[in-house]
């Protein structure tokens, strides 16, 4: 009887465990993944961080600087349409990164 308590708990503890750690791994990639940097580890736009570098989100009097996700993705305090826009984005920029040329792109049609 006791042992199987101690079982139980034990289980119970382990997944208790397991959980937290996924909890703060998930986090830790959101932060990472939410980063201009990774943004632009595979951005294929030629000029993006350079223009935004240039711009008033970036180069400002007030020092605030304005992210990628801060204008691309809803905001955070809606948790469920930020992860889902941010999921929906990621899947179709990886498969744009492997499965199209980037070079057949007209980037003055698409900025209009």
């Amino acid at each position: 009887m006791i042992r199987i308590k101690f079982k139980k708990s034990t289980l119970f503890l382990s997944g208790l465990c397991m959980g937290v750690v996924a909890v703060i791994m998930l986090y830790q990639v959101s932060v990472y993944t939410s980063s201009d940097n990774y943004c632009m580890s595979c951005h294929v736009h030629p000029h993006v961080e350079e223009s935004w570098k240039l711009s008033v989100h970036y180069n400002n009097r007030s020092g605030t600087k304005v992210g990628c996700v801060d204008c691309h993705l809803p905001p955070k305090s809606d948790t469920w349409a930020h992860y889902t826009s941010k999921l929906r984005s990621g899947i179709k920029d990886v498969w744009g990164y492997y499965f199209k040329d980037s070079a057949n792109f007209d980037w003055d049609q698409k900025s209009e």
